[in-house]
Parts: C-alpha cells; sequence; structure tokens
C-alpha cells in the first residue's frame, strides 16, 4: 500500500509526536483499547524518575496522548488489572 504525498500534504502540520503501539499487547489483553493504554505504560514506567516504574496522568493526558475517552480509559484500567498489569 502506498499513500500518495500530495494526500498527505495537507494533514503534516497536524501530526504531532506519533505514539508506539504494540500490537502483540490488544492481543494479550484482548482488546486494542487496553492495549494501547498498555503500551503507553511501557513506555512511561520506562521513563520515571520513580525506579519502581511509577508514574501518574490524568485523565486528560491519556486523552491527548491516545485519544481515549474517559469510559474507554476506565474499560481499559479494569481490563489491565484483572490481568494484572496494573495496580
Amino acid at each position: 500500500m502506498a499513500v500518495k504525498p500530495s494526500r498527505t500534504e495537507p494533514i503534516r502540520p497536524l501530526l504531532g509526536r506519533c505514539v508506539a503501539f504494540y500490537s502483540v499487547l490488544a492481543q494479550v489483553c484482548d482488546t486494542v483499547t487496553a492495549g494501547l493504554m498498555l503500551s503507553q505504560a511501557v513506555y512511561w514506567s520506562d521513563r520515571t524518575q520513580d525506579g519502581s516504574g511509577w508514574f501518574h496522568k490524568t485523565c486528560e493526558e491519556w486523552s491527548e496522548e491516545i485519544c481515549l475517552s474517559r469510559h474507554e480509559q476506565d474499560s481499559a484500567r479494569a481490563r489491565l488489572k484483572m490481568l494484572g498489569f496494573l495496580r
């Protein structure tokens, strides 16, 4: 598949920072939203000043970073807690 550069030119100024998404985590979590949130949690856990991997994100920060609504975040968080990935 290819995308014509002339077609993407108008949206290029809108593109911000790219978010890494490990698709295998969506398979492990059995949902794309939980996999996306876990991908970001792994990213931030690796970059925190706290040696234990703890970090803090507000609902608004999650929305800005991965475009999940409050309801989607709550569902993903519940799934990740159930699977033992989040505390």
